[in-house]
């Protein structure tokens, strides 16, 4: 679960910093106007894009994004031995920041809710493939088992009246690459609408989530990569008010003898799983989709879709060796190519 392991395009505009690429009349005669900004943030690239007719608030707005995104990442990242959660990791028992207490609430809820399919504790096993430095390690079955003992949701035990949280075994690591970029997706969006801009869209690392309507007063348009040709799209359908996350095995990963060996592992095996391809997750919170990409995949085709249809406001798109499974509600609202 590196920074950067989701992968989705978005067909809507050019990104060319904090210039102004569109005006256009609004009904009260004020020219509205598209801003964006792209930074290096979170190990990856984060854009956000704010129509408004006020340059000035647009400017402040995307300025206090980016801080705020930048604060969330001090506190989260994993490769930072300085952040908050290194600290945890480190002394296993401390108070932890608001931020930290409620994506560990939440964390820990979907863990539970897909049986382990996603679990935040999974980072000793993920240090051990080294995809995170883009090494590409295959670890011996000894020192997979290892660590994949401590892997277990259940031990970390959150106290909400003072934001206590424990980590029940000596090794254990918390690992939220799978879920950060999501949540500071969501902290970016409510900034937006705080001051008062109803149409924007934040993607940080592909980890997207879009308000109101595009420069052309359509819904904003997204695109998914095509997990085996990097240059095509897989298909293309609206967003608004929405979010959308892709977990894919084509974004970090190694051949080695023929097989294909990703970042997105499986916390009970230890090792990546091949039962998707890609899954994307549509739902109307960000952190959300980014957590149920990764759970769906583990989970598997079968298993997965049964867990998005069991859930309200989600929907997901699933790609695996023998095709594409699309959930109900969203059949007829995306235009997909074939695949394989």
């Amino acid at each position: 679960m590196a920074w950067d392991c989701k992968k989705i395009f978005g067909f809507w505009l050019l990104n060319i910093g904090f210039i102004l690429l569109l005006t256009f009349t609004s009904g009260c005669g004020k020219k509205k106007q598209l801003f964006s900004k792209t930074q290096m943030v979170m190990g990856t690239i984060a854009e956000i894009k704010v129509i408004d007719d006020d340059p000035l608030r647009a400017e402040e707005t995307i300025k206090r994004c980016f801080e705020r995104i930048k604060e969330i990442e001090d506190k989260m990242s994993s490769h930072n031995p300085e952040s908050e959660l290194s600290l945890l990791n480190r002394n296993k028992k401390m108070k932890v920041s608001k931020d930290l207490f409620y994506v560990l609430e939440k964390s820990v809820a979907y863990s539970n809710l897909s049986t382990g399919a996603f679990d935040v504790t999974i980072g000793p096993v993920t240090e051990l493939w080294g995809f995170r430095e883009d090494k590409g390690i295959i670890p011996t079955r000894d020192k997979i088992a290892q660590k994949a003992i401590l892997v277990d949701y259940r031990q970390v035990k959150l106290n909400p009246r003072n934001r206590e949280v424990v980590l029940g075994l000596e090794g254990m690591k918390i690992d939220l690459d799978g879920v950060a970029k999501g949540y500071a997706v969501e902290e970016a969006i409510d900034i937006i609408e705080s001051a008062g801009i109803k149409d924007a869209l934040v993607d940080i690392g592909r980890n997207i989530k879009a308000i109101g309507k595009n420069p052309y007063g359509k819904l904003w348009q997204i695109g998914i990569q095509h997990p085996r040709k990097a240059n095509e799209i897989l298909g293309v359908f609206p967003l608004k008010n929405m979010a959308v996350a892709t977990s894919g095995d084509y974004e970090h990963f190694f051949i080695d003898k023929g097989r294909r060996y990703h970042h997105i592992i499986d916390p009970k095996s230890g090792y990546p799983v091949n039962l998707c391809i890609s899954v994307t997750i549509i739902t109307p919170s960000a952190m959300i989709a980014d957590i149920l990409s990764t759970a769906v995949f583990v989970l598997g085709e079968k298993a997965g879709m049964e867990l998005i249809e069991k859930l309200d406001t989600v929907e997901g798109i699933i790609v695996s060796d023998s095709g594409i499974t699309v959930s109900p509600g969203i059949k007829n609202k995306i235009k997909l190519s074939k695949f394989p």
